[in-house]
C-alpha cells in the first residue's frame, strides 16, 4: 500500500536515489543508477538510534513516499536548500538512520534521517 492519492500533495520535493548494489573487488562502494522519490524533506533537529547502535541528532529528515524499501547504505541526494554551500558536488549527505513504515496494508513510507 502507498501514500493515498489525497496526500501526494504533502510530497512537494523530489530526492535522487540509487541503491547500494555491493562493493567491487577493491572494496569501493557500487550503486544503481539513479531513481527519483517523491518526498517531504525538513530540517530539524532529532535524535535517531544510528546504525550503529548509537544515539546520534539528525538535523535533515525526508519522508519518502514510496513502497520502495530503503536501506541506511543507499546514497541519497537531497534538494539544493539542503546542500551545504562548500559541498563538493555531487553531495551525498550521510545516512544516519532508515525507518521503512509498515501498518495492516503493507510499506507505505520512509523516514531518511541525515
Amino acid at each position: 500500500m502507498s501514500i493515498l492519492p489525497d496526500l501526494i500533495d504533502l510530497f512537494p520535493d523530489i530526492v535522487s536515489w540509487e541503491q547500494y548494489t555491493g562493493e567491487d573487488t577493491f572494496g569501493v562502494k557500487t550503486y544503481a543508477a539513479a531513481a527519483p522519490l517523491t518526498a517531504f524533506v525538513y530540517g530539524r533537529n532529532t535524535k535517531v538510534m544510528s546504525t550503529h547502535g548509537q544515539e546520534v541528532v539528525s538535523s535533515v529528515q525526508a519522508v519518502i513516499a514510496s513502497t520502495t524499501l530503503l536501506s541506511p547504505r543507499d546514497r541519497f541526494t537531497l534538494p539544493a536548500r539542503f546542500t551545504p554551500v562548500e559541498a563538493v558536488t555531487p553531495y551525498y549527505p550521510p545516512v544516519l538512520a532508515v525507518d521503512n513504515s509498515t501498518d495492516e496494508g503493507g510499506h507505505h513510507h520512509a523516514t531518511v534521517y541525515f
